[in-house]
């Protein structure tokens, strides 16, 4: 074969047509992957924000719908007081049913009930509406962010949960040995209704005026107040006084002594961190869900400043553990690997981590909403509006949480 200026060339050409169209399948692949990645990202963000919209949203209706931006909390209070929510407000009354499951049972009218002060007898109407028609509730709980499960359209009481408390045992059997009986155990969750409720008076000429400020307002403060004491329940409810039993007083709960030192911010305290952890994994509490750690933001603050000595002769002394998983260049997004919630319900001497899918708030009915202009209200111009839900507080596995005592 005869080798000239065109050949080589050609071949030349041919060579650099190949590695181009193998730079460019490379790229491809590479763009490929990416794409896929930021698809698969972009697919849990948009599942994330959905399951958050799911759990205020009312059945058949977008947040961005025409009716959920018509919805007023002003005209359903006046349905309320002129004694038909359905003639006076029937978007209101609607998306309340929607909400509530049925027609029949969103608007509940109770007997009149007769109460004497020290002026006199009164008579104050009681009208309900039995329906989840506040927005934001979940919003002001930290426990579902850390995992705790809602469990609605309860009925009876009290509401029994079998439990299995003890399992089987397996055997290695030599030939002709028996089988050593060994029977499960079971127990139960019992779980009971508790009320939490919130009272607001608002001035007639506020709700036949139709304030748009005014409306949310209501609707803010409502959802605080009630969202907080729910919040607070889960985590440090006494099991007196009406309240029910949070993660801190269940009984069966972890505890993890910090030695040494209790404080968040001393070098031992990253080695405690990790002991807490340990008490999960022991009891096999990684079978129930993720570790989430709850955390007073006063101590949170002081875990930033945790110090490592390094040695004490050397300049490295006391500086902040760079080194450690508990610290990186941005936004603090966990604690030894996991997630945390801060909230300032919390004790500020105490640290929980757990598997949070072992709690649950459990839900008789929904939101409820009385109104009276009765009494002196009447004479004030003024209404009162009653709104509060029926819950309690359960813990599947008590061995699922730690908790220590430390300080700041």
């Amino acid at each position: 074969m005869e080798i000239n200026d065109r050949s080589v060339d050609a071949l030349s050409q041919a060579l650099i047509g190949q590695l181009k169209a193998n730079l460019d399948k490379r790229d491809a692949d590479l763009c490929e992957r990416l794409a896929k990645q930021l698809d698969e990202k972009l697919d849990a963000q948009r599942r994330e924000l959905e399951a958050k919209s799911a759990r205020f949203a009312v059945p058949g209706l977008a947040q961005d719908s025409k009716e959920v931006k018509e919805f007023s909390f002003s005209k359903l209070v006046s349905g309320l007081m002129k004694g038909n929510v359905q003639k006076y407000a029937p978007l209101e009354y609607e998306m309340c049913s929607a909400a509530a499951g049925t027609l029949d049972s969103a608007v509940v009218t109770k007997d009149m009930v007769t109460t004497v002060d020290s002026l006199g007898g009164f008579i104050v109407p009681n009208q309900v509406m039995s329906a989840q028609i506040i927005p934001l509730l979940q919003a002001a709980i930290v426990a579902y962010d850390a995992g705790t499960v809602r469990m609605g359209g309860l009925t009876g009481s009290p509401v029994q949960i079998p439990k299995i408390t003890g399992a089987t045992t397996a055997y290695w059997l030599g030939e002709v040995e028996a089988v050593t009986s060994g029977d499960m155990s079971f127990g139960q969750i019992d779980l009971y209704p508790h009320d939490v409720f919130a009272l607001c008076t608002l001035s007639n000429r506020l709700i036949e005026l139709g304030a748009p400020g005014a409306e949310q307002l209501v609707r803010s403060q409502l959802a605080r107040d009630i969202g907080l004491k729910i919040d607070a329940a889960v985590f440090n409810g006494t099991g007196a006084a009406g309240q029910p039993t949070g993660i801190y007083n269940t009984s069966g709960v972890n505890s993890y002594t910090w030695t040494t030192s209790t404080s968040v911010s001393a070098s031992t305290a990253y080695g405690h961190l990790l002991g807490m952890e340990k008490e999960l994994f022991l009891d096999n509490a990684q079978t129930v869900g993720e570790f989430v750690w709850a955390v007073h933001p006063t101590l949170f603050n002081s875990m930033r400043n945790m110090v490592d000595p390094g040695n004490p002769a050397s300049a490295s002394a006391n500086v902040q553990p760079k080194n450690r998983p508990f610290i990186d260049a941005g936004k603090i997004e966990r604690i030894i690997g996991h997630r945390y919630v801060l909230s300032t319900q919390l004790p500020d001497n105490k640290i929980l981590l757990g598997a949070f899918a072992s709690s649950m708030v459990a839900e008789w009915g929904t939101m409820v909403l009385a109104a009276s202009r009765e009494g002196t209200n009447f004479t004030k111009r003024q209404t009162q509006i009653l709104a509060g839900m029926t819950v309690d507080v359960g813990v599947r596995y008590p061995e699922a949480f730690v908790a220590s005592t430390v300080s700041v």
